[in-house]
């Protein structure tokens, strides 16, 4: 009887997620710009600006993020090869600290015939312990023709030869010690590098937000742009004078056909240098204090305007003072007596 009753209902249509209020999946998307006809604009202000500096223009060029992008290819690259990412960042781990003393305990070179290729990792001396633990029968001792004892084995393809004492110190086991080195990671070394996932991951959190937020904001201001530049179309559509910017031929004001205003602008906006603020000349600093004063000053006149200023005149010289100079053989007492043999 139920059954009947629920049968004789009308149907009913499942309910979408508009009617549960719920947002669309593509809610976050950022809607075309309205139509030009919609005159919801205002007009601009070209004469004023609420700040006094210069806005700086958006980094436009491919490699604006390429530091970014760089460092994150390089950590790819380090787990691609399967490398420690703690030890590349310089973390002191203990297995790199026990091989470099593995390494300080032997004397002699390892001789490689041929010589490693530009660029290939060299044999280490873990190399050649591993080698010593895992193919003990061909590591023997040889007789050279020369009556030296040396130790000679073939390791990926390549000829290596040590000195009897470091053969010797593999042999007497003096660095079994070292040989979890070579089997297994340590285990504080495993947890340093957990930890350092642990950093890079956080960091790449905000990393991933930051980003997430600039390409939001930058949808948004494309989305602003593209209705500022539909509304001033729209005024000046019913103008025939007016050419948007795009036009094939863009006349600009005086220019030339050859004058392109997107590269005359770019220069104006990447030029750092302001103009240069005006000096006030002498005259009119000398009005102003005079004003400000109350005392009015007449101008400085030369009285002489065929004569050239003091200030350009060379300097002259004075001579000294003439004083004349009496004869050496001039005697006073000798004129008196001159004087009274004429009387």
């Amino acid at each position: 009887m139920a059954h009947a009753q629920d049968s004789q209902e009308p149907h009913k249509r499942k309910r979408d997620a508009d009617d549960s209020g719920s947002q669309p999946a593509h809610s976050d998307r950022i809607p075309q710009p309205p139509p030009p006809q919609s005159g919801n604009s205002s007009i601009i202000n070209y004469l004023s600006k609420a700040t006094a500096g210069k806005l700086k223009l958006i980094q436009g060029e491919p490699d604006t993020f390429s530091d970014v992008l760089g460092l994150l290819n390089q950590y790819e690259g380090v787990l691609n090869r399967h490398e420690s990412l703690a030890a590349n960042l310089g973390a002191k781990l203990t297995g790199p600290r026990l091989l470099k003393a593995m390494e300080g305990a032997f004397e002699g070179p390892i001789i490689t015939n041929p010589p490693p290729p530009y660029g290939a990792a060299p044999v280490s001396w873990l190399d050649v312990v591993t080698f010593a633990k895992t193919n003990p029968e061909k590591f023997v001792l040889t007789t050279g023709h020369d009556g030296e004892r040396t130790c000679q084995f073939y390791l990926n393809g390549i000829q290596i030869q040590i000195l009897e004492d470091d053969w010797r110190l593999i042999m007497n086991g003096a660095l079994d010690r070292f040989s979890i080195v070579s089997t297994a990671p340590l285990e504080e070394d495993e947890t340093a590098e957990v930890a350092t996932l642990e950093i890079v991951e956080q960091r790449l959190q905000v990393l991933i937000k930051k980003a997430d937020e600039i390409a939001k904001r930058a949808r948004q201001l494309n989305y602003h742009l593209s209705g500022r530049k539909a509304a001033i179309n729209s005024r000046h559509l019913g103008q025939s004078g007016f050419q948007p910017v795009n036009h094939p031929q863009r006349h600009g004001g005086g220019h030339g056909t050859g004058y392109d205003l997107h590269a005359d602008l770019l220069q104006q906006f990447l030029s750092s240098q302001p103009y240069p603020p005006r000096v006030p000349s002498s005259a009119g600093l000398e009005a102003a204090h005079s004003t400000h004063s109350g005392q009015h000053t007449p101008p400085a006149t030369n009285p002489h305007p065929h004569s050239l200023p003091l200030q350009n005149r060379p300097p002259m010289v004075q001579a000294p003072p003439m004083i004349p100079q009496r004869d050496s053989s001039y005697d006073p007492s000798s004129a008196h007596r001159d004087d009274e043999v004429e009387k």
